[in-house]
């Protein structure tokens, strides 16, 4: 079995974890800016997929919206 804690940038852990279970994905928050998971011998490479394309795609949400709030303050 694994621990691994991460962090998405510019989003509290909760984020994270709500990300993840509107996507049937269950982890933990981890202090305020993270989150844990803990792989097992009883989770399959596809589960782990699905949570490594979740965690792309909510870091390209972040930056798009962040990118967007940039260009918006330029305006």
């Amino acid at each position: 079995s694994t621990i691994i804690a991460f962090a998405v940038k510019g989003l509290r852990g909760e984020e994270i974890v709500q990300w993840c279970q509107d996507r049937s994905i269950l982890i933990a928050a981890h202090l305020e800016t993270a989150v844990r998971i803990s792989a097992h011998v009883y989770n399959t490479r596809e589960e782990v997929d699905r949570l490594t394309t979740a965690v792309r795609e909510l870091q390209v949400a972040t930056a798009q919206a962040e990118a967007e709030t940039a260009l918006a303050s330029r305006l």
